[in-house]
């Protein structure tokens, strides 16, 4: 089962609440454990298109059920989620 839109929708909110020195990681695993969850630079993934942003974040998917994880644009085929933090403006 992949990403819903509604449950989007609930990680920009999550991510929006959280001050600006809190690692989103546990507070994600913890309102959505079934994803598979990850954090990097945004510098990491510069070439890649986030499915949506945050103050301080963009999010791509991932789809998991592979060997290897591999991105998606498609929600429905996510498994999880790469939390990329930006720098401060």
């Amino acid at each position: 089962m992949g990403i819903e839109t509604a449950q989007l929708d609930q990680l920009m909110l999550l991510l929006d609440s959280l001050a600006d020195d809190t690692s989103p990681l546990a507070g994600v695993r913890q309102a959505f454990p079934h994803w598979v969850v990850s954090q990097c630079d945004a510098t990491d993934l510069r070439d890649e298109q986030p499915a949506c942003s945050s103050h301080r974040y963009d999010v791509h998917l991932v789809d998991s059920r592979e060997q290897c994880w591999r991105m998606t644009d498609v929600a429905g085929q996510a498994t999880g989620v790469i939390l990329a933090r930006r720098e401060s403006v």
